[in-house]
């Protein structure tokens, strides 16, 4: 049974995150760990693209999104 919540997006973010920060290593301390984890979050969305948002950065089509909805109002 899949859990709420979960989308496509956030499946994603886990196996990147998991492949690309967690195989095969470890921290040294908590510190060490909060910071390689918000590190990697910012990057995530704010630099990685996604071919599911025409391959611009989550934050970017954010900005795209919301630029749209004022220039069109529903």
């Amino acid at each position: 049974m899949p859990l709420q919540g979960i989308t496509p997006r956030t499946e994603s973010f886990w196996r990147c995150f998991k492949a690309e920060l967690l195989d095969g290593g470890c921290f040294l301390s908590l510190e060490e760990a909060k910071r390689e984890i918000s590190h990697h979050v910012a990057h995530y969305n704010a630099q990685r693209r996604d071919s599911t948002l025409g391959y611009l950065a989550h934050k970017r089509s954010e900005i795209h999104l919301q630029t749209t909805a004022q220039r069109y109002p529903a």
